[in-house]
C-alpha cells in the first residue's frame, strides 16, 4: 500500500505541470478584441501585450472621442477575451488527476 502523503506529492506535481503548461499555450495565443461593428481591431497575445491596432479609415473621419472609445472597447474587448480562455478551474484539474478519491478515501 502507498504512502497518502506520496500519492499527494504526485498528484500536486502532476497539477503543477498541468498548470505550467497551460500558462505556456496561454503565452502563445493570440486575441483580437473589436469594437464599432469590427471597425476598430486589437489583437493582443496572452502576456496581454498589444501586438496590433487596426483601424478602418471610415473611423477616421469621426470625432476624436469616438475614435477614443472605439479602442477602449477594442482593448477590453480583446482583454476579456484573453481572460476568459485563460481562467481555468481547479476543480476540473483535481477532477481529472482524481484528487476527489485522494481526497475522500473512506468512500472506496
Amino acid at each position: 500500500m502507498s504512502n497518502p502523503l506520496d500519492e499527494l506529492m504526485k498528484q500536486a506535481q502532476k497539477l503543477q505541470e498541468k498548470m505550467g503548461k497551460n500558462a505556456e499555450e496561454q503565452q502563445q495565443k493570440r486575441f483580437v478584441g473589436e469594437a464599432g461593428a469590427g471597425l476598430v481591431k486589437v489583437t493582443i497575445n496572452g502576456q496581454r501585450q498589444a501586438l496590433r491596432v487596426d483601424i478602418d479609415d471610415s473611423v477616421l473621419k469621426e470625432e476624436k472621442p469616438v475614435l477614443e472609445d472605439l479602442l477602449l472597447a477594442a482593448i477590453n474587448n480583446a482583454l476579456n477575451k484573453a481572460e476568459e480562455s485563460s481562467s481555468f478551474s481547479i476543480s476540473d484539474i483535481a477532477s481529472q488527476l482524481n484528487l476527489k478519491d485522494f481526497l475522500n478515501p473512506l468512500k472506496k
